[in-house]
């Protein structure tokens, strides 16, 4: 038998697929923007659908709400942050390129949530002794 986590994910895998489907079926395709959007939303459904269900039902499954909200504030900076670095394109702040800032920015918001779920999940292997 699935366990619920697996089958809200399998959900969430379906709910991407119609979002692709209907979307290449919808959209102009050779337009340069529409592939990589269906794709971006296609994986933000995939990876964050499941856990934006567990978030909005207040809990279940294997992963801690507190580590399911990062993950899903992550996945928010990207949908965010990459359209901005692919549409900045030359421009520049100052004496930076907006695109090499957008970048850093993107570094800076992932290492930050690897080095938060590292010290969750030492804590969480401490609490178990």
């Amino acid at each position: 038998m699935l366990s619920r986590e697996t089958k809200v994910q399998a959900g969430a895998a379906a709910v991407g697929l119609v979002v692709l489907g209907v979307g290449a079926t919808r959209l102009d395709l050779s337009v340069w923007w529409t592939q990589p959007l269906l794709v971006g939303l296609f994986e933000a459904i995939v990876f964050g659908g499941g856990h934006l269900y567990f978030v909005l039902r207040g809990g279940g499954g294997s992963v801690s709400l507190t580590a399911r909200r990062r993950f899903l504030w992550l996945i928010l900076a990207f949908l965010t942050l990459v359209p901005l670095v692919v549409l900045a394109g030359e421009r520049t702040l100052g004496p930076f390129g907006v695109r090499r800032v957008l970048m850093w920015a993107l570094g800076g918001i992932t290492g930050v949530y690897l080095f938060l779920e590292g010290i969750a999940g030492y804590r969480a292997t401490m609490a178990e002794d």
